[in-house]
């Protein structure tokens, strides 16, 4: 059961839509009801932008990438004098890509979004993020720190880089990121497993040891480690992850039953 709710700032326009099925079917049918609705009944506004062009030096603080609340990677890039802001994945599930209104003082309006957005430096640790305003009021929230050039995140390492070099990056992100949701076992697995289905072993290997190494005592981790090494064929340390995984964890019947198969 999930759904979605929105509203507009003025004139009291809103929707609410629930369904009970699961997120792969529920969120293509509520996003293309709700477009519906906005089209059917002429609720679309399209943006303008200032009469007075942002100058290249806003421009040049926008552009680059910033990491989101979701730890996905947003960029704003440059093409011409538009501006385009891309975000892997927003609300329903789905990506999202739109052209930045530049509204004056250093501001800008995005499609389908009800808050202004800049570039501002954030008092706490003084780096850039993109910061959202509401509209007639004094709020805003400092929302994705903006990435250096040569900043490169761990899980970019562990998706072309070797074991050694993946552990490297995700060790060094643990001292400055202690809390971090990228060290998080289930978001670990989650990269593994979409390795995993593109039959990147590599990746899927490198994701799966470092959520071996960070959780330790997690027998999943072995399970799941085990799993990429067999899918690669590497049958001596699948079993050898297997077992530990079954060490960890007795009643993990499915360790019990890969080690039965490999073993044949």
């Amino acid at each position: 059961m999930g759904g979605h709710v929105m509203g507009t700032m003025q004139n009291g326009k809103g929707i609410m839509i629930f369904s009970n099925s699961s997120t792969p079917q529920r969120n293509p049918a509520i996003d293309t009801m709700i477009e519906n609705i906005v089209r059917v009944l002429d609720w679309e506004k399209p943006l303008s932008k200032n009469e007075t062009s942002p100058t290249t030096k806003i421009k040049d603080k926008l552009v680059g990438r910033y990491l989101s609340a979701f730890d996905q990677i947003v960029t704003i890039e440059q093409a011409d004098d538009k501006l385009t802001y891309r975000n892997p994945l927003t609300i329903g599930g789905k990506s999202f890509e739109g052209e930045l209104f530049y509204q004056g003082h250093g501001q800008f309006a995005l499609p389908s979004h009800s808050n202004l957005l800049s570039v501002e430096i954030n008092p706490e640790d003084n780096k850039p993020y993109i910061t959202f305003h509401r509209q007639g009021t004094d709020l805003k929230s400092y929302a994705m720190r903006k990435l250096a050039v040569d900043e490169v995140l761990p899980f970019e390492v562990a998706e072309s880089g070797s074991i050694e070099e993946s552990l490297a990056a995700y060790e060094s992100w643990y001292k400055q990121h202690p809390r971090s949701r990228l060290l998080a076992p289930n978001m670990l697995n989650n990269q593994g497993y979409v390795a995993l289905s593109k039959q990147d072993y590599k990746a899927a290997i490198n994701f799966l040891t470092v959520y071996a190494t960070f959780h330790s005592n997690d027998a999943n981790a072995f399970d799941s480690l085990g799993e990429a090494y067999m899918l690669k064929g590497d049958k001596a340390l699948a079993v050898k992850h297997y077992q530990k995984s079954l060490s960890l964890n007795p009643n993990n019947d499915n360790a019990k039953q890969m080690l039965a198969k490999l073993k044949r």
